[in-house]
């Protein structure tokens, strides 16, 4: 049957049509660029189910043209109508086709999953980490104790939080090109062994004829070690040649158990070693004993000419050792994070404040610090403010502004005076404040002030929150007193030759007192000697024994009478000393009002009057 030609089958007449025709038709055809839930595949995939292509249409439907097609296109019917109408073909395998598309064309498509966002995503690379244990240099025994746990303080630090590593270019590289490397590097070796076995080839005591066929051997094999050794080349190049992402994330894994340090053979190469035992990175530390201070000094190490050895050093008291090594650690993690140098700018009020910066003075406010991401300790202090301590996270980024407000102390101006009226120099410490009476400055701080000089003192400090608000306001000073200054120093003086008598009377009583003990056990066993059985004659010296335990019993109780006297005598001397320093123990003075002190003057000028009078 011949294309456009007519049959009547089944009582019905069928067209068929050409396959290339279809395929135009299927193409232009709406049925088949009809989409079902926004998928041309699930169309197509109906048409694929059809063994013989074919359109059939009732025997009174003409012959489609394309007006037919054009207003198939307008109206867009659906696929699933199409293939569900009298029109479609009876077949069995039509049938079968029909009700496989019908399932794929009303099978609901899946819902598209969330993507995921990158921080929550974990990385398929694994960047491990072990850390090895820690070398000590001059710690003493004292100490040692406070230093043992250093590189578990250290693991527990590591293991806190997760990391992330993001891997350089430049690492990709090496890490990449580390294994040809090896193997070059071995070819070499070979080739210098090769070499070395054919030079000594002269010295065998062998015939000529041997000697030529050992050395051709020897020259054969070098030169099949070159070629091995060009081939091992060109891997290397062709390994760093590749094409690497700019960065790529990986997590970092650390490797170990915290009492079980990652051991290191006594002589290794890092980079071999690393890659032998599957690691990527190693962290070694140092502790050395400073005048009494522990310096920390951590190194993190990956082998490779592209990531360097780090350095983090850190010194401070024994004690703080737990605080030192969570910073350390801190900044070992933004190393190990690759963070980037922070430009850290101070914005510090008042601009004469000191700053320290992890226990290091920054000399100049002004210029900008170079440091890493981290957990850092800034202390501010200035004259006038009340200083601030702080711990400070620096983050990630290229700069980091730190902005300081100290909080200044309330200052109250007053009219320093005794309670006589007199003049006396006033110190605070070693500073010279005035001479009485005299008007300052001061703030609501406790310090304490030296009344008077060397010869005659008195101490006072000012009780907080008691200044006048807005107010003038006059500080009474307790005056000095002479005697007393001087009978606090004269039995300051006594107290302390009773102690020094005390410390030279003690030991010669112990000295007496074991001389005696000795003596009386010599004198027990010359008795015991002359009372066995036949007697024996008696020992020459026993009467002088006898004598000088006596002698020593007298001198022993005199020198423990004297010390038991010293001992009161001390003791004495020693609770006056301290009822004296109670008494000129710096006294709490409140500032009062002028008003006050100018009621108080006219109260006792009127009771003077009175006296007067009466």
């Amino acid at each position: 049957m011949r294309n456009g030609e007519y049959s009547r089958s089944h009582g019905r007449s069928v067209r068929t049509v050409h396959p290339f025709l279809l395929g135009v038709s299927v193409y232009q055809y709406p049925v088949c660029r009809t989409t079902v839930n926004g998928s041309y595949a699930q169309s197509f995939a109906a048409l694929l189910f059809f063994p013989q292509i074919a359109v059939a249409f009732s025997a009174t439907a003409p012959a489609p043209s394309f007006d037919s097609f054009l207003s198939a296109r307008q109206r867009h019917p659906p696929a699933s109508s199409f293939l569900a109408s009298p029109a479609a073909p009876t077949h069995p395998l039509f049938a079968t086709a029909r009700t496989t598309a019908a399932q794929l064309l009303s099978t609901p498509p899946a819902p598209a999953r969330p993507r995921p966002r990158p921080d929550h995503v974990i990385p398929k690379e694994k960047w491990r980490l072990a850390v090895a244990d820690f070398t000590f240099h001059g710690i003493p025994k004292i100490f040692q104790r406070y230093v043992r746990p250093a590189r578990e303080l250290l693991f527990i630090e590591l293991k806190k939080l997760p990391l992330r590593h993001f891997l350089s270019e430049a690492e990709q590289r090496e890490r990449a090109a580390l294994p040809h490397e090896e193997a070059y590097h071995a070819r070499l070796k070979e080739r210098a062994h090769l070499q070395r076995a054919r030079d000594f080839v002269s010295l065998h005591p062998v015939s000529d004829h041997a000697r030529r066929l050992r050395t051709a051997a020897f020259e054969k094999q070098i030169k099949e070690k070159e070629q091995e050794i060009e081939r091992a080349r060109v891997e290397v190049r062709t390994a760093r040649a590749r094409f690497f992402r700019p960065w790529l994330q990986a997590e970092v894994l650390v490797l170990g158990a915290q009492n079980e340090p990652h051991a290191l053979p006594e002589r290794f190469h890092l980079a071999t070693h690393l890659r032998q035992k599957k690691l990527s990175a190693l962290v070694t530390g140092k502790l050395v004993d400073v005048a009494g201070y522990v310096r920390i000094s951590l190194y993190l190490s990956t082998g490779l000419e592209a990531e360097p050895t780090r350095e983090f050093t850190l010194a401070g008291p024994y004690r703080e050792l737990p605080r030192l090594m969570h910073t350390l650690s801190a900044q070992l993690r933004s190393a190990i994070e690759n963070a980037q140098p922070v430009r850290i700018v101070f914005d510090v009020h008042p601009p004469h404040a000191r700053l320290s910066f992890q226990g290091v003075p920054v000399e100049d406010l002004s210029k900008p610090l170079i440091s890493y991401p981290g957990r850092y300790v800034v202390d501010v202090s200035a004259a006038g403010y009340f200083s601030a301590t702080k711990e400070i996270y620096i983050e990630n980024r290229p700069a980091f502004s730190l902005r300081v407000r100290l909080v200044a102390r309330p200052q109250h101006r007053v009219r320093v005076q005794l309670t006589d009226n007199s003049a006396a120099p006033i110190f605070s410490g070693a500073r010279s404040v005035g001479v009485t009476p005299f008007s300052t400055v001061v703030t609501d701080l406790r310090e304490i002030f030296t009344v008077g000089p060397a010869g005659a003192r008195s101490f006072a400090f000012i009780e907080r929150g008691t200044f006048p608000n807005s107010q003038p306001s006059t500080l009474v000073l307790p005056a000095p007193n002479p005697n007393a200054t001087q009978d606090l120093a004269y039995k300051r003086d006594v107290a302390y030759w009773s102690f020094g008598a005390l410390c030279i009377a003690v030991p010669i009583a112990l000295i007496l007192g074991s001389t005696l003990a000795d003596t009386h056990q010599a004198l027990e066993r010359a008795k015991a000697a002359s009372a066995q059985p036949p007697p024996p004659p008696a020992p020459a010296g026993t009467g002088a024994l006898e004598r000088k335990s006596q002698h020593l019993l007298i001198g022993t109780g005199v020198a423990v009478g004297v010390a038991v006297i010293l001992s009161i005598n001390f003791i004495v001397h020693a609770a006056r000393y301290l009822n004296a320093v109670m008494h000129n123990a710096p006294q709490a003075v409140r500032p009062r009002a002028d008003k006050d002190i100018q009621t108080l003057t006219h109260r006792d000028e009127a009771e003077e009057d009175q006296e007067e009078d009466s």
